[in-house]
């Protein structure tokens, strides 16, 4: 059965704007140009969810709406009018009338909200079947009952959406292998040990974590923010003779207390270079993923060869084999405890690592996600056609 996919994504506002400062002459570049260039960052997951559906030939497309330049461009050279006020609503309103697809994938539920999600299916002129995804903090399950099918990698998070009268499954993330092709010859490994990630107010344990590793062992962090203003650094005083901070206030000063090891959050190749540098990925999954090994940090640092250090998840033996594909730590303590032997033990390191490393490139794979979505479809669409 072939369908006509199409995906509707978003990238973080810093990420956009660092992407922007970078292309020269953005503003006169064609929507393909811009959008090659904008896919050769690599950010996140990109364009594969459509790369790999089109290699399994379906009509596939990918649309990123929350890139201004990109997306005015489109409109630009589709004729298409817009509020201004409501750029990214209107163009994406319109991708959709231009691309008429079976299958709409939407995923991001913040921004494609249900109000948009009627915008869309009505530009439609037959009604698709539309899968959202959510893999992120959601307060309220009961607004999703619009959707076909919601998609999430935590068996926890389905479950609720279930509850709420939606249609749920769980798909994990995977590694676009291809990344690799752009680390040849592999980098030398001169991070001891390293996190790459969100550290704000969505992620309490996690800062709460990083901080204690801080003092405790070389962990270096790329997603703070290096520079510190002068509030920051009398709350750093303060929180040296004895005055309690909080964990945001605590996050701001950390470049003073361990300068040189603090960095800007890294995305895109950039975060791939890291992981490819590091010995070790800390991983510490959001609050929101419960009991469930979720994220895309597992797949992305052991498809990248790092040796992954990961919180205990009731599933996770289910992804990886504990031990002998990745490690893991159930407290604080043990984490630091397993980080010191780690470093210390460089051939039973380097082994864990390369076992994790095929096993995402053989079971994890980007190419092999999509092809159990495609699956995934292949049944909504009987169930609908019957």
């Amino acid at each position: 059965m072939r369908f006509r996919f199409q995906r509707l994504t978003t990238v973080y506002p810093e990420f956009a704007e660092r992407f922007v400062a970078r292309v020269p002459n953005v503003r006169d570049l064609s929507y393909d140009a811009l959008y090659a260039r904008l896919t050769a960052a690599r950010f996140a997951e990109s364009d594969y969810h459509a790369r790999h559906m089109g290699a399994l030939g379906h009509a596939a497309q990918n649309c990123f709406l929350s890139l201004e330049p990109l997306q005015r461009r489109w409109a630009a050279e589709h004729g298409v009018n817009f509020r201004d006020k409501h750029w990214l609503a209107d163009i994406a309103v319109e991708q959709v009338r231009a691309f008429q697809p079976d299958v709409l994938f939407l995923d991001d539920l913040y921004v494609l909200d249900r109000s948009l999600r009627t915008r869309l299916r009505r530009a439609c002129a037959h009604r698709p079947l539309v899968i959202g995804w959510r893999a992120a903090p959601t307060d309220e399950f009961e607004g999703f009952d619009d959707l076909d099918l919601v998609l999430t990698s935590i068996r926890g998070m389905a479950d609720a959406f279930r509850r709420a009268g939606a249609n749920a499954a769980v798909l994990h993330h995977g590694f676009e292998t291809s990344v690799l092709e752009e680390f040849v010859p592999p980098p030398v490994r001169d991070i001891e040990f390293s996190f790459a990630g969100g550290l704000g107010n969505l992620h309490p344990e996690r800062a709460t974590m990083v901080t204690e590793m801080l003092a405790r062992t070389p962990l270096e962090i790329w997603g703070a923010n290096p520079q510190v203003r002068f509030k920051d650094r009398l709350r750093w005083l303060a929180g040296r003779v004895g005055v309690p901070l909080k964990t945001k206030y605590r996050m701001r000063t950390l470049p003073l207390a361990y300068p040189g090891r603090i960095h800007p959050a890294a995305f895109g190749l950039d975060y791939y270079d890291v992981l490819a540098r590091s010995k070790i990925v800390l991983n510490r999954h959001i609050g929101c993923a419960g009991n469930d090994a979720s994220n895309m940090r597992m797949f992305e640092a052991t498809g990248m060869g790092a040796c992954l250090l990961t919180d205990n998840k009731r599933n996770l033996a289910e992804l990886f084999e504990p031990g002998v594909e990745v490690v893991t730590y159930d407290s604080v303590d043990d984490a630091i405890e397993k980080v010191d032997w780690l470093l210390e033990h460089d051939v039973e390191r380097e082994a864990i690592a390369a076992a994790g490393q095929r096993r995402t490139l053989e079971d994890h794979s980007f190419a092999a996600r999509v092809k159990t979505l495609e699956g995934i479809i292949g049944d909504q669409l009987c169930r609908k056609a019957a």
